[in-house]
């Protein structure tokens, strides 16, 4: 007789019971009221909210249009106004990035980041 070249294993499952299930219920419930507390807070692109930015932008711009300094202006030269091109420094570039990224949030956010 020919024996077969591997023994088939058969493995019905885990057998949940209460006690294994509900610890792993409570950290997919966690899991979720993390997820709808910080989806509650971001906002950035929501598109009410930009239009709301650009009515003040409107409304600043407008204002003082309207309330023009009294500074007098004075001729500038081609040196002033042309600002040398800068190469590529990466220093620069993640300060800037981490500028965008930390702009205008409350002091809680840098808390809870600081304690992650």
């Amino acid at each position: 007789m020919i024996q077969p070249a591997a023994v088939v294993f058969h493995w019905p499952g885990i057998d949940w019971s209460f006690e294994m299930f509900w610890p792993r219920l409570g950290y997919v419930a966690a899991g979720l009221v993390i997820v709808l507390i910080t989806s509650l807070r971001f906002t950035r692109f929501d598109p009410a909210l930009m239009r709301m930015r650009v009515r003040r932008k409107k409304k600043k711009a407008t204002a003082a249009m309207e309330s023009p300094s009294q500074t007098k202006c004075r001729p500038l030269s081609i040196h002033q106004i042309a600002q040398p091109i800068r190469k590529f420094a990466l220093t620069r570039m993640v300060l800037a990035e981490l500028q965008v990224m930390l702009k205008g949030y409350h002091w809680t956010w840098y808390l809870s980041l600081s304690v992650l």
